[in-house]
């Protein structure tokens, strides 16, 4: 099995799910809808980024071939939890 091919297209749901929930939130505080869909966005959206990430890591531990898909598999995938860390505690402040 090829992991850094899952981990990219984890990382491209991830990225598509994160655009229907800013979609949903701008929608949400327009018109107090859409609960339901947006909680199961965030929660959907937190899976796949938790496989692309656990993805990357088997492909790098196995040492894939080194590519742009392996980058950004495993990178992008550690990059959008640490944004996603850093604003939610920006957030606190």
């Amino acid at each position: 099995m090829v992991y850094k091919k899952w981990a990219f297209k984890f990382f491209i749901y991830t990225i598509v799910l994160n655009i229907i929930v800013a979609y949903l939130v701008i929608q949400s505080n327009i018109f107090n809808d859409y609960s339901t869909q947006l909680l199961i966005c965030i929660v959907l959206s937190n899976i796949v980024l938790i496989l692309g990430i656990i993805f990357g890591v088997i492909s790098y531990k196995k040492k894939e071939g080194n590519d742009i898909k392996k980058k950004f598999g495993l990178f992008g995938n550690l990059a959008i939890l640490l944004l996603s860390i850093v604003l939610q505690t920006l957030e606190n402040v």
